[in-house]
């Protein structure tokens, strides 16, 4: 994790920051796709994150996609300087450097931008599986709803067996988006409106109000969460009559 791990989230760091959040995107399910299929041959078990030793998908894959979401929780300027306390205290040392060391410095608890009600877990728990199964619509005059439709899992530690229901209730931050026409190299659209939203049930509807013309809307439209299916995650807005 200390090495793997940061090397995938810098590079995808340094991508967005020059290519932009379009192609982050597909790097985000490419190494999404690529864990769900390391984690399918699993014949053991799952380790966490944080505990991971010879496992790519887990420390390549899976770790870019949770260092990403931990940043877009605490704010790429908290996650950096946690980064740099760490380096700064543990460079120059003798004694074992661990990843509990790290953890305690970017725990979601030390940085006041994370809402009160999240609390990502830096712990052995999977990140929850979410999909969306509904179609938003454009009403014919004032804003748009998006109807969402989300199901949390929890895998099981071998690929192999089913997964579990999450026994939690839904309670989780998660992004909402709105998109204009597809660009050029950007086939999710332009970005109109992306805020997150406090999703507390299986079903919720969210309006929206766009300077333009909306041709896409959905939930976690850049892949941050572990997902399955995560090409249902964002549809083609349709006008109800």
């Amino acid at each position: 994790m200390l090495v793997e791990s940061m090397a995938e989230y810098s590079a995808l760091t340094v991508m967005e920051h020059k290519y932009g959040a379009s192609h982050a995107q597909k790097f985000l399910r490419y190494e999404l796709d690529m864990y769900l299929r390391g984690r399918s041959a699993e014949k053991k078990k799952e380790m966490p994150l944080m505990l991971v030793e010879n496992q790519p998908y887990i420390h390549y894959n899976k770790g870019s996609l949770a260092f990403y979401a931990l940043r877009d929780y605490i704010g790429e300027d908290s996650l950096n300087a946690a980064l740099r306390r760490f380096v700064r205290d543990k460079a120059i040392s003798e004694a074992a450097v661990h990843d509990l060391d790290r953890n305690a410095a970017i725990h979601p608890r030390r940085h006041a931008r994370l809402p009160p009600v999240r609390d990502p877990r830096i712990s052995s728990r999977p990140l929850p599986c979410t999909t969306t199964r509904r179609t938003p619509r454009r009403r014919p005059s004032g804003p748009m709803a998006a109807m969402l439709s989300t199901s949390p899992f929890r895998p099981r530690n071998c690929g192999g067996q089913p997964r579990q229901p999450d026994r939690d209730p839904v309670a989780d931050y998660i992004d909402v988006g709105v998109f204009g026409a597809p660009e050029p190299g950007n086939t999710l659209g332009k970005p109109l409106a992306v805020r997150k939203v406090h999703v507390t049930g299986d079903r919720m509807a969210v309006d929206f109000v766009v300077p333009e013309r909306p041709f896409k809307a959905g939930v976690d439209p850049y892949n941050k969460l572990i997902d399955r299916t995560p090409e249902d995650n964002v549809r083609s807005v349709v006008v109800s009559g």
